[in-house]
């Protein structure tokens, strides 16, 4: 099966790089993406791993099927409706430059600045009441966890971090920059990205890759086949530094024997890639099983995690998953090996309305994220990029944490509507 998850990978990725397609569609994102993950998955170097049940399978193809079928209709609503239009990246530059233009940068940077000075602020105030960096700790991983919650305001504030990283990218590609501008943007951009490395995080720093990868392929030139290249090394590398120094405590072998997976001697060092990426599957399948079974203590819980994120703003998490025993966003009940919460998005539509549910609300976001996609390559403007641009994130990610039960990915849409002055402070 490995070959020919692969192969669909390249066909998918191929067509497009030979046709002029658009690599960053929704549908061409999650094909690829699956398409490369399942491929790895097939290679079962794990003893974690079983044969799926019937339903697992029923679920996830269906949940497959859905999100392209509704990509597809959105597509086809274009071609009905926009009968002659063709894709050219050199007409969406062009829009997104006169777009830029009229665009108030100063007010921009001012919103850019709050980010990053709050970052700051919350960063010192962690590391002052914690007494160290992440990075720089002999546990690293527990560390990480009591910097971020050193108090509820720097918990908040640690979250500006990502978002002025992303914001000055835009600001980077966008605005019509002077050099004493984009030297600032560019330094304090890189303070920002150094001291969020520090904490030995990984999820907020794919966002922001995906995000000014997106920028990059609209606003500047369409991804080829070496910038695909050079944004896989870059994702290895990344994923394989912040997994080192968390485990710097332990040895590869004893993780190796922990995660049950058979590598060479020479490879052992890739057992962490492997392992993050085959538990998800194999969580949902464990999961889906221990549910049929009756033995997974979560009832269904009719549209609780689609409303974590205000929830948890308001404090009323805690307690409604108290009350009526819901699931957390860890998974603890439904996963293989303690440290691997994870599991792919069909799991988290389960849950929450059934089999059902996960059909119908797939389509719907497949729908639903492909108007969006067809609307900005139509009329493109600098803020609906931008937004396709932070919306894709939840594509790419779904397999690994669903974007859309996180606060901070909210907090993210806030700050941008009030940077592009869809929000009024004035």
């Amino acid at each position: 099966m490995t070959w020919l998850y692969l192969a669909i990978l390249l066909v998918t990725v191929g067509t497009a790089l030979y046709r002029g397609g658009d690599l960053l569609s929704p549908a061409r994102v999650y094909i690829a993406l699956y398409s490369l993950l399942l491929a790895l998955y097939s290679l079962k170097l794990s003893k974690l791993q079983t044969p799926w049940s019937a339903s697992s399978h029923l679920l996830f193809w269906g949940a497959n099927a859905m999100f392209v079928s509704g990509a597809f209709l959105a597509l086809l609503m274009r071609k009905i409706k926009f009968p002659g239009f063709r894709l050219e990246f050199g007409r969406i530059r062009a829009c997104l430059v006169s777009d830029a233009a009229g665009m108030d940068w100063q007010w921009f940077y001012r919103i850019f600045l709050i980010c990053v000075c709050v970052y700051l602020a919350s960063f010192a105030i962690s590391a002052a009441l914690t007494g160290g960096i992440p990075v720089f700790a002999k546990k690293p991983d527990d560390a990480r966890l009591a910097f971020f919650s050193a108090t509820g305001l720097t918990n908040y504030g640690m979250f500006f971090g990502p978002m002025a990283l992303m914001l000055g990218m835009e600001m980077l590609i966008f605005s019509p920059k002077t050099e004493r501008l984009r030297r600032r943007v560019m330094i304090l951009g890189g303070i920002v990205l150094l001291l969020y490395i520090s904490l030995v995080t990984r999820y907020d720093i794919f966002r922001f890759l995906i995000y000014s990868v997106a920028l990059y392929h609209y606003g500047i030139k369409p991804l080829q086949a070496k910038h695909l290249a050079m944004g896989a090394f870059a994702v290895l590398g990344i994923f394989m530094i912040a997994f080192l120094v968390r485990i710097n405590s332990d040895s590869i072998e004893t993780f190796n024997e922990m995660v049950k997976v058979r590598m060479p001697a020479n490879l052992a060092w890739a057992s962490g890639i492997y392992a993050y990426i085959a538990n998800d599957f194999w969580n949902f399948d464990y999961a889906i099983r221990k549910f049929e079974d009756g033995v997974g203590q979560y009832p269904l819980q009719y549209g609780f995690s689609l409303v974590r994120a205000p929830l948890y703003l308001l404090h009323l998490e805690g307690g409604i998953e108290s009350a009526f025993g819901f699931d957390t966003i860890m998974n603890e009940s439904s996963i293989k090996l303690k440290g691997f919460n994870t599991i792919i998005y069909v799991w988290h539509f389960y849950k929450d309305f059934g089999a059902i549910g996960v059909y119908l609300i797939t389509l719907a976001f497949g729908l639903v994220i492909s108007f969006y996609y067809q609307n900005t390559i139509l009329r493109p403007t600098v803020f609906r990029v931008s937004m396709w641009a932070l919306a894709l994130p939840a594509i790419v990610l779904c397999y690994h944490a669903p974007l859309w039960e996180l606060w901070f990915f909210y907090m993210n849409i806030l700050v941008m509507l009030t940077a592009h002055r869809k929000i009024s402070l004035t």
